[in-house]
């Protein structure tokens, strides 16, 4: 194989797997409907860009064609590739080519992929382990969200989206939790989620390692419908094999202690707030663990942890204003991430919310406004699309007016402009604010003018 087109290659999964494929002496193009900085970062890398999709980006020379899921079947990039007879695989597909080269540890879960991923990746390069690197996010560390190791080691995250982690076939596997996601646009039912997650589990090479979130009931219930027999639990209550007490959750950090198997192993500080993330590092002790990495090391590279982008990030902070940017788009994650805000103790919380995808709004929106609820004050944007075309009655404004219906008349505001957020936070903010910007779109792009 000497050369492979990438069909929508600015998406974060793609571009790491493009990352890789050009260490490895491949030529590497590809496209994307748009520029972006991933974009940007693959051209200055030798990596040509073409922006929009046509057929005459597909020539004769190309061995391999990979689209990501976000793509649509009718792409002419795929429909000219399949006519030549070029091989035309998924993203997972490549990933999972790749995974057969090195001893893979690969991280699923509904919520905590990236934080799991980015602190298993660093605890790894503390260690000395020079692991390569495919995450969902950018991590400070390394620069961006690939990395490529000179040993057999490989990290990545396993995204459940579209059944793409039933490809993989890791030495350490880890769920983080099972949650209603990708049920409207893909699994259909929870039922089949968890079916799906179980596969999974039973996809972990046997001689392998299951690590698994032991008080997340849906989770369990994966476990319990594989035929896995054996594997490591963590949480915070009795009966896990890795269990945090004492959890001291502060503003910015969090404290607790680690045990396993009921014997006291470490004191562990992280830097990063949240209940939360207090799971997300003991999934990560525990695959440090598996790996016999010293307990000094992991709890020295997890102190200084610092989270990827988009992931609790405090872009700005004064005395004035403090400006958050979250990834999160289920309720889960905004309950979590909103929470760790109010505990910042500062002033008023203002969450400025783009729902991601037109299914997982409609099937969502009663949950997202108890989720958003926590907030002080709440502005939310029209739906961000991505890959779904609109579906015929379906708006954020659902998420709105259920807000209003719990008696939030007052402090909710819907736009379906994103370009009228920032007037919408300029009439209502107060000294002290925390303003959290919230979703998998590009709601954070309205970041710089905020700031102006």
């Amino acid at each position: 194989m000497k050369k492979v087109f990438f069909v929508g290659i600015g998406g974060i999964g793609m571009s790491g797997l493009a990352i890789i494929l050009k260490s490895r002496g491949i030529e590497v193009l590809g496209s994307d409907r748009q520029e972006n900085e991933k974009t940007k970062e693959l051209s200055k890398m030798g990596i040509i860009v073409f922006i929009g999709h046509s057929e005459n980006n597909i020539t004769d020379d190309i061995d391999l064609v990979v689209y990501t899921n976000a793509v649509k079947e009718d792409n002419p990039e795929i429909t000219e590739a399949k006519r030549k007879g070029i091989k035309v695989i998924s993203r997972a597909e490549l990933l999972a080519e790749i995974e057969k080269d090195y001893f893979s540890i690969g991280i699923a879960g509904t919520h905590g992929k990236t934080t799991t991923t980015s602190m298993v990746s660093k605890i790894l390069l503390d260690a000395g382990f020079d692991p390569t690197i495919s995450n969902g996010g950018n991590l400070p560390y390394i620069g961006g969200n690939a990395r490529v190791g000179n040993s057999k080691y490989f990290v990545y995250e396993a995204c459940e989206a579209f059944g793409s982690f039933l490809h993989f076939h890791p030495n350490i596997g880890v769920i983080t939790s099972v949650d209603n996601d990708h049920v409207a646009e893909y699994y259909k039912t929870m039922d089949n989620l968890i079916k799906a997650f179980a596969t999974y589990i039973n996809n972990i090479k046997e001689d392998g390692t299951v690590i698994i979130n032991g008080d997340d009931p849906n989770t369990f219930t994966a476990l319990t419908e594989s035929s896995r027999v054996g594997c490591i639990t963590y949480g915070i209550r009795e009966g896990n094999d890795i269990i945090a007490d004492k959890i001291k959750l502060k503003q910015k950090t969090t404290e607790f202690d680690v045990y396993f198997k009921g014997n006291y192993i470490t004191t562990l500080s992280i830097n990063v707030p949240g209940i939360h993330n207090v799971y997300n590092s003991l999934a990560a002790f525990g695959v440090g663990m598996s790996l016999g990495i010293p307990t000094e090391t992991i709890v020295k590279s997890l102190s200084n942890f610092k989270n990827a982008e988009r992931r609790f990030e405090v872009k700005y902070e004064s005395e004035s204003i403090t400006i958050i940017d979250d990834y999160g788009h289920h309720p889960a994650e905004i309950k979590a991430t909103l929470t760790s805000a109010k505990n910042l103790g500062k002033g008023e919380v203002i969450a400025v919310f783009q729902p991601h995808l037109w299914s997982r709004t409609y099937y969502l929106y009663r949950d997202f406004a108890l989720a958003l609820n926590i907030a002080d004050k709440i502005i939310i944007t029209e739906v961000y699309g991505a890959r779904e075309p609109k579906i015929e009655g379906v708006s954020a404004k659902m998420i709105a007016d259920e807000l209003k219906k719990m008696g939030r008349d007052n402090d909710i505001f819907f736009t379906q402009k994103k370009d009228d957020v920032i007037d919408i936070i300029t009439s209502i903010i107060k000294n002290n604010s925390v303003v959290v910007l919230l979703g998998a779109g590009d709601i954070n792009k309205i970041f710089s003018t905020l700031l102006e």
